[in-house]
């Protein structure tokens, strides 16, 4: 049986949608980061999402979709280690 190419896929769809395009360039993320930051800070998520996490000190947390690292980086402050995930 052939094997599948899943990343090879991925890279390809990235490459030939839109939002792959824009988002490839830093300038795309450039332009967001005061926005990010405005919106973490008016919502207080992390404080949020932290305090429904039941967590010990050990523990390695996978942060799937991290974003600007709303979790993560409060997360790293408390756990063994936190590995975030992003396309």
């Amino acid at each position: 049986m052939e094997e599948i190419d899943w990343e090879g896929m991925w890279r390809k769809s990235l490459e030939e949608s839109s939002w792959g395009q824009r988002a490839g360039k830093p300038e795309y993320w450039d332009e967001r980061v005061n926005q990010f930051e405005g919106v973490i800070k008016q919502s207080n998520r992390e404080a949020m999402i932290m305090s429904k996490l039941e967590i010990e000190p050990d523990y390695m947390v996978l942060d799937i979709g991290a974003g600007p690292g709303t979790v993560a980086i409060p997360l790293a402050k408390t756990v063994k280690g936190v590995t975030a995930v992003e396309p």
